[in-house]
């Protein structure tokens, strides 16, 4: 049997990374998989179902995602609490801390899927399919909700994982499950299954994948299962006292990321809505990317805070940070520079949303990433309340601001009022962790400054390249990517010695 409270891989530092690095990699293996399917397969889906049918399942689909997502910040709140508890050798607190959310989360999982199975027949009339289509779409509508109730109860093993800091396994499944959704999709589409190859392809990625979350648990040492009479019901009660305030975070979470979609199909329809995601599809695959990172680090920054070296926090959130924000404007300015190209080589010209649309994109995938990336670490560092309030309201802020966006500039209003609230959702978070961490305020650094002016100045170069070079080949996008990864790359390690030193310790992780 594993025991979690003994670091793995030798010093807490070198488990903490270890971890850090498997999460990674499994994230982005699995997002990379997901960005390949959706690539091969749209246009099969626009071929076989017609982008109307597609428009409408791509908006009812975000609506699913708050189902696998609206996870009350169960896991999050576990995998701080696991991170703090196994930085102190506890495991048995820990062990409070799991069996409390996993019984939380099955419970609000079957209520999240009963809700949505009843509900399907409403969905299909707010999407505005056609009368010989609904059938169909209701049916594989209730297929996605089981998948993303699955997929929500899996999340908890994910924080289990993340904070004992022991995550190839459970990276493992998810990159098999979703090489597993992959191929039974495509094998269902090129048999001419249309909308139901979706649906089967999201439930089997759903079940492989909590398949994974439950065979680590079973490798747990006995003493995470073995509670003593009257310990059990004093952190229960106590996590029942944080739901509200996570749950809140967790729809600011979700009104953010996933609200845009169902907006515009309520107000333009999906045909709208196609254009919309499928001109964004690209920005979504590298903010996953993104996200990844902060889900990477979020248990050993808890694991960290807890610990005796607590005092080297600020130095490691100001390197995440920094390294966080070169990354996302290396992807912005490709995203912008190749988005045209690629939106009309894969799916027609007619669902490319021009390129105001696509610079909105870009900022938003830098500075609302950032904003997550600020107010993860602060929850990591103890704040989970104050930090998931901070989020709710900016998700609130985001909807109100995307509606009055979509009704008086269109399209592109969603995006730009966006990004105006993420700013103001990251200079509050980015205040209070700075307050929160040890040691003295201090300015910005120098090199800090630099590296956020060049990333602006690279991402409206990228948008700049993309509207001249117009139309390009798969060669021509290929050749300008590689010049703007390699120049940008380039230029940021340049600038920054901290950003030198995290490439240097990360090469030598993965070749030691």
């Amino acid at each position: 049997m594993i025991d979690p409270s003994e670091a793995p891989g030798g010093a807490p530092e070198d488990s903490r990374r270890n971890a850090a690095r498997s999460t990674l990699v499994g994230s982005t293996l699995s997002i990379l998989i997901s960005v390949a399917q959706a690539f091969v397969l749209i246009p099969i889906c626009l071929d076989q179902v017609g982008s109307r049918l597609y428009g409408a399942w791509l908006g009812s689909t975000e609506l699913l995602i708050w189902v696998q997502a609206l996870d009350l910040g169960v896991p999050n709140l576990i995998m701080q609490r696991i991170g703090a508890a196994v930085g102190r050798r506890d495991v048995e607190e820990g062990g409070r801390w799991f069996v409390s959310g996993f019984v939380i989360l099955l419970a609000h999982a079957l209520v999240l899927a009963s809700l949505a199975l009843a509900a399907s027949p409403y969905i299909v009339q707010w999407a505005d399919v056609a009368a010989d289509q609904a059938r169909l779409f209701e049916t594989c509508f209730r297929f996605g909700a089981v998948a993303a109730a699955l997929t929500l109860l899996n999340s908890v093993f994910l924080g289990l994982a993340r904070g004992v800091q022991r995550t190839a396994l459970v990276n493992g499944t998810i990159v098999g499950g979703a090489v597993v959704g992959f191929a039974v999709s495509l094998g269902l589409l090129l048999k001419g299954f249309g909308l139901w190859a979706l649906a089967w392809g999201m439930l089997a990625r759903a079940v492989v994948g909590l398949s994974g979350g439950i065979a680590f648990a079973a490798t747990l040492d006995r003493r995470w299962w073995r509670l003593r009479h009257g310990a059990f019901g004093p952190t229960l009660r106590e996590m029942t006292s944080l739901v509200p305030s996570l749950t809140a975070g967790s729809i600011g979470y979700l009104a953010v990321g996933f609200s845009e979609l169902a907006l515009v199909t309520t107000l333009f329809g999906p045909a709208a809505a196609a254009v919309y995601g499928l001109t964004r599809r690209a920005a979504d695959a590298a903010r996953s990317i993104l996200d990844a990172f902060a889900a990477a680090v979020y248990g050993g920054f808890a694991h960290l805070v807890g610990s005796e070296a607590r005092e080297r926090a600020r130095l490691v959130a100001r390197e995440i940070l920094v390294a966080r924000w070169a990354g996302a404007c290396l992807a912005a300015a490709v995203y912008a520079a190749l988005n045209p190209s690629l939106v009309v080589l894969l799916f027609g010209p007619e669902n490319w949303g021009g390129p105001w649309l696509t610079l909105a994109f870009a900022c938003n995938l830098v500075v609302s990433g950032s904003t997550y990336m600020v107010n993860y670490l602060y929850r990591a560092a103890g704040a989970v309340r104050e930090g998931s309030l901070v989020f709710a309201a900016g998700g609130v802020a985001h909807v109100a601001a995307t509606l009055a966006g979509l009704s008086l500039f269109g399209l592109v209003g969603a995006p730009v009022a966006g990004t105006l609230v993420a700013i103001v959702v990251l200079v509050v978070s980015a205040r209070r962790l700075d307050a929160l961490l040890p040691g003295g305020r201090s300015a910005p650094p120098t090199a800090d400054r630099k590296v956020t002016w060049f990333g602006a100045a690279l991402v409206a170069a990228g948008a700049l390249s993309g509207t001249l070079a117009g139309d390009l080949s798969w060669t021509g996008q290929a050749a300008l990517g590689a010049v703007l990864l390699f120049f940008g790359g380039a230029t940021f390690l340049w600038l920054h010695p901290m950003l030198r030193r995290t490439l240097a310790g990360a090469l030598a992780g993965w070749f030691r």
